[in-house]
Protein backbone atom coordinates (compact mmCIF):
# COMPACT_ATOMS: atom_id res chain seq x y z
CA UNK A 1 0.00 0.00 0.00
CA UNK A 2 2.57 2.56 0.89
CA UNK A 3 4.61 1.62 -2.36
CA UNK A 4 1.45 3.43 -4.38
CA UNK A 5 1.92 6.58 -2.31
CA UNK A 6 5.51 6.80 -2.86
CA UNK A 7 5.13 6.46 -6.50
CA UNK A 8 2.64 9.09 -6.62
CA UNK A 9 4.98 11.31 -4.19
CA UNK A 10 7.91 11.02 -6.98
CA UNK A 11 5.37 11.96 -9.85
CA UNK A 12 4.12 14.89 -8.37
CA UNK A 13 7.80 16.28 -7.27
CA UNK A 14 8.88 16.08 -10.88
CA UNK A 15 5.58 17.72 -11.81
CA UNK A 16 6.74 20.17 -9.34
CA UNK A 17 10.54 20.49 -10.53
CA UNK A 18 9.73 20.91 -14.10
CA UNK A 19 7.03 23.70 -13.30
CA UNK A 20 9.61 25.47 -11.25
CA UNK A 21 11.98 24.96 -14.67
CA UNK A 22 9.23 26.14 -16.92
CA UNK A 23 8.70 29.07 -14.57
CA UNK A 24 12.36 30.04 -14.17
CA UNK A 25 12.68 30.11 -17.90
CA UNK A 26 9.57 32.30 -18.62
CA UNK A 27 10.69 34.63 -15.97
CA UNK A 28 14.46 35.08 -17.57
CA UNK A 29 12.98 35.31 -20.75
CA UNK A 30 10.58 38.62 -19.62
CA UNK A 31 13.59 40.13 -17.07
CA UNK A 32 16.05 39.50 -20.47
CA UNK A 33 14.15 40.96 -23.53
CA UNK A 34 12.94 44.06 -21.80
CA UNK A 35 16.59 44.92 -21.06
CA UNK A 36 18.04 43.67 -24.72
CA UNK A 37 15.04 45.96 -26.30
CA UNK A 38 16.65 48.90 -23.72
CA UNK A 39 19.70 48.44 -25.20
CA UNK A 40 18.74 48.54 -28.75
CA UNK A 41 16.83 52.00 -27.79
CA UNK A 42 19.68 53.27 -25.83
CA UNK A 43 21.47 52.30 -29.13
CA UNK A 44 19.19 54.07 -31.64
CA UNK A 45 18.84 57.20 -29.58
CA UNK A 46 22.99 57.09 -29.33
CA UNK A 47 23.66 56.98 -33.27
CA UNK A 48 20.79 59.72 -34.04
CA UNK A 49 22.70 62.24 -31.21
CA UNK A 50 26.23 61.43 -32.95
CA UNK A 51 26.27 63.66 -35.90
CA UNK A 52 24.98 66.85 -33.90
CA UNK A 53 27.92 66.94 -31.41
CA UNK A 54 31.18 68.32 -30.72
CA UNK A 55 34.38 66.42 -31.42
CA UNK A 56 34.38 65.58 -27.58
CA UNK A 57 30.27 64.77 -27.18
CA UNK A 58 31.30 62.34 -30.43
CA UNK A 59 34.07 61.02 -28.64
CA UNK A 60 31.51 60.61 -25.34
CA UNK A 61 28.73 58.91 -27.50
CA UNK A 62 31.09 56.44 -28.63
CA UNK A 63 31.96 55.85 -25.33
CA UNK A 64 28.43 54.97 -24.59
CA UNK A 65 28.12 53.08 -27.44
CA UNK A 66 30.92 50.90 -26.47
CA UNK A 67 29.79 50.48 -22.39
CA UNK A 68 26.40 49.20 -24.31
CA UNK A 69 28.22 46.19 -24.97
CA UNK A 70 25.83 44.73 -26.80
CA UNK A 71 26.59 42.72 -30.48
CA UNK A 72 24.37 45.22 -32.29
CA UNK A 73 26.73 48.29 -30.65
CA UNK A 74 30.08 46.32 -31.81
CA UNK A 75 28.76 46.32 -35.07
CA UNK A 76 27.81 50.02 -34.99
CA UNK A 77 31.48 50.64 -33.67
CA UNK A 78 33.04 48.72 -36.62
CA UNK A 79 30.37 50.77 -38.58
CA UNK A 80 32.61 53.94 -38.11
CA UNK A 81 35.74 52.01 -39.12
CA UNK A 82 35.54 53.57 -42.60
CA UNK A 83 35.54 57.10 -40.91
CA UNK A 84 38.33 59.19 -40.65
CA UNK A 85 36.91 61.20 -37.44
CA UNK A 86 35.47 58.37 -35.33
CA UNK A 87 37.69 55.09 -36.29
CA UNK A 88 40.42 55.68 -33.94
CA UNK A 89 37.78 55.95 -31.04
CA UNK A 90 35.80 53.32 -32.37
CA UNK A 91 38.93 51.22 -32.29
CA UNK A 92 39.55 52.24 -28.75
CA UNK A 93 36.28 51.03 -27.63
CA UNK A 94 35.83 48.06 -29.36
CA UNK A 95 39.69 46.67 -28.62
CA UNK A 96 38.42 47.18 -24.63
CA UNK A 97 35.28 44.90 -25.50
CA UNK A 98 38.09 41.90 -25.69
CA UNK A 99 36.74 38.41 -26.74
CA UNK A 100 32.67 39.94 -27.23
CA UNK A 101 33.68 41.29 -29.81
CA UNK A 102 35.80 39.06 -31.97
CA UNK A 103 32.81 37.89 -33.73
CA UNK A 104 32.35 41.72 -35.59
CA UNK A 105 35.59 41.81 -36.46
CA UNK A 106 35.56 38.80 -37.95
CA UNK A 107 32.25 39.54 -39.81
CA UNK A 108 34.58 42.93 -40.22
CA UNK A 109 37.48 41.11 -42.51
CA UNK A 110 35.02 40.28 -45.26
CA UNK A 111 33.68 43.80 -45.81
CA UNK A 112 34.56 45.43 -49.62
CA UNK A 113 35.70 48.85 -47.69
CA UNK A 114 39.95 48.58 -47.15
CA UNK A 115 39.40 50.57 -43.68
CA UNK A 116 36.89 48.69 -42.89
CA UNK A 117 39.25 45.53 -43.19
CA UNK A 118 42.02 47.25 -42.43
CA UNK A 119 40.92 48.40 -38.75
CA UNK A 120 39.17 45.35 -38.25
CA UNK A 121 42.34 43.17 -38.41
CA UNK A 122 44.61 46.00 -36.47
CA UNK A 123 41.64 45.90 -33.21
CA UNK A 124 42.31 42.07 -33.82
CA UNK A 125 45.65 42.45 -33.38
CA UNK A 126 45.24 44.81 -30.53
CA UNK A 127 43.10 42.56 -28.73
CA UNK A 128 45.65 39.37 -29.71
CA UNK A 129 42.55 37.24 -30.57
CA UNK A 130 45.03 33.92 -31.50
CA UNK A 131 41.25 32.48 -32.96
CA UNK A 132 41.12 35.24 -35.86
CA UNK A 133 44.60 34.42 -37.02
CA UNK A 134 42.99 31.61 -39.77
CA UNK A 135 41.07 34.48 -41.45
CA UNK A 136 43.91 37.38 -41.25
CA UNK A 137 46.43 34.90 -43.21
CA UNK A 138 44.50 35.38 -46.42
CA UNK A 139 44.82 39.44 -45.70
CA UNK A 140 48.31 38.87 -46.53
CA UNK A 141 48.17 38.53 -50.26
CA UNK A 142 45.41 42.08 -50.20
CA UNK A 143 46.49 43.95 -52.82
CA UNK A 144 46.04 47.21 -50.36
CA UNK A 145 49.18 47.12 -48.34
CA UNK A 146 47.47 48.86 -45.76
CA UNK A 147 45.44 45.77 -45.20
CA UNK A 148 48.23 43.64 -45.77
CA UNK A 149 50.17 46.09 -42.73
CA UNK A 150 47.28 45.51 -40.24
CA UNK A 151 47.22 41.56 -41.19
CA UNK A 152 50.99 41.14 -39.94
CA UNK A 153 50.30 43.37 -36.99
Amino acid sequence: MLEPQRAQMDKSRGSRSLALLVLAAALCCLLLSPGAARAQEDLDALLQRLPGESPFGRYKVIELIGDLGTQEAIRALVGFFPDEDLRWMAVRQVSQLKAAAVPALLEALRATDADTVRFAAYTLGEIRAAQAVPALIPLLADPDPTVQGAAVR
